[in-house]
């Protein structure tokens, strides 16, 4: 399965995490070798025979959602899996708040259709790609953790098929934080063109 005629949407006048993820988003589509560049994903429930799946989905556009299996037709994808957000510091009616978001930027990479030359796993190269890139990102504050390996990487879904796709694939997840500020009101009146 490709992920054929997808639109993958970047939000226009973004707004509080929306920023982020376009940042996000943005920055990873500009890794060579990833072909799609997702946002923010949805833990979605699916059944099938009786049987329940739980699926990353993410936004297409139309009422459409994208699934986002393991795929040996994409060359690479990544998107985002939000944990949790919460607010560091706020008061009411005043200047800012500072958001905290805690999520996974998930990658899977078909190694051959990136360089069929390579008779190796490469994974090393690409984790040190999308590192690089998350250190450079204005929003990312710390990487917290790191994960390999479909068991680990795709814990929270379901494989329906159960399948491993290719042989030579890599898929790893960075945990990290992300923070932004949220200037919302000046002289205790909400003025949304000053909020993120």
């Amino acid at each position: 399965m490709a992920f054929d005629c997808v639109n993958i949407p970047i939000i226009p006048d973004p707004v509080g995490s929306d920023v982020v993820v376009n940042s996000l988003q943005s920055d990873l589509a500009a890794i060579s070798w990833i072909e799609y560049s997702f946002g923010k994903s949805y833990r979605m429930k699916e059944e099938r025979n009786g049987d329940v799946y739980f699926i990353p989905k993410v936004y297409g556009s139309k009422k459409e959602y994208i699934r986002l299996d393991p795929n040996d037709k994409v060359t690479a994808f990544s998107f985002l899996k939000f944990q949790g957000e919460t607010v560091n510091e706020f008061e009411i009616r005043k200047y800012s708040s500072v958001n905290s978001i805690d999520l996974d930027v998930i990658v899977f990479a078909n190694l051959d259709l990136i360089d069929n030359t390579k008779d190796y796993i490469f994974s090393e190269n690409l984790k040190q790609d999308v590192k690089n890139v998350l250190k450079s990102n204005l929003y990312v504050t710390s990487i917290n953790s790191y994960s390999e390996g479909l068991d680990n990487v795709w814990s929270d879904y379901s494989r329906p098929d159960g399948k491993f796709y290719t042989e030579k694939y890599a898929t790893f997840s960075y945990n990290i934080t992300i923070d932004y500020d949220e200037v919302c009101y000046v002289d205790n009146i909400y003025n949304k063109d000053s909020c993120l």
